[in-house]
């Protein structure tokens, strides 16, 4: 089976929200689906030329103070092939997170060190939870809770919440486990 990249089909489903530019899409990416989908420029661009020669978006060029602004759209096409997209079932995707590899093999090493990566790991979840909580109350504030779109939002909002917070409680019970099992030093 051909594997396919699914940036594409994050960039269709920016530009099916409204049209953008490059530039703009990351922007949008870093304030959106940012928080569990990631996309650099040098992804971003070679992506949408590729999208504009397969014809699932079209390229206007639009007149800026400095040089002239390649605003992408999404076409008919583009719309069909983001939708038959979202509507296959996701493939499983292997884990491969790192810190949980260290942990597997920290007791090959001292066990201070499993511990600052257990407490580093409860800090980043404690702060994506955070951050994640302050996007909530924006919306909950400034959104329409019935609308489609941020219907989905919120959805993906509440996954993050349970995924940083459940990481957060390992972590700390974690810590807690290796203080009980291990002599003060």
């Amino acid at each position: 089976m051909k594997k396919v990249n699914r940036s594409r089909f994050a960039l269709l489903g920016l530009l099916g929200l409204q049209p953008m530019t490059g530039y703009e899409i990351k922007g949008w990416i870093a304030e959106s689906i940012g928080y569990f989908w990631s996309e650099s420029y040098g992804q971003i661009y070679p992506q949408l030329k590729k999208l504009v020669t397969d014809g699932l978006a079209r390229v206007e060029a639009v007149p800026d103070e400095a040089r002239t602004k390649k605003r992408y759209h999404i076409t008919e096409a583009g719309r069909e092939a983001l939708e038959t997209w979202l509507k296959e079932p996701t493939p499983p995707v292997p884990l491969r997170l790192e810190f949980l590899l260290k942990i597997f093999f920290g007791h090959q090493t001292e066990v201070a060190h499993t511990v600052d990566l257990l407490r580093h790991e409860a800090e980043q979840a404690q702060e994506l939870e955070t951050a994640l909580e302050a996007i909530q109350a924006r919306f909950d504030q400034n959104c329409d809770p019935t609308l489609p779109v941020n219907q989905m939002s919120l959805i993906t909002i509440d996954y993050g919440l349970g995924l940083a917070r459940h990481t957060r409680t390992w972590a700390e019970a974690s810590l807690k486990r290796l203080q009980t099992q291990t002599p003060e030093e």
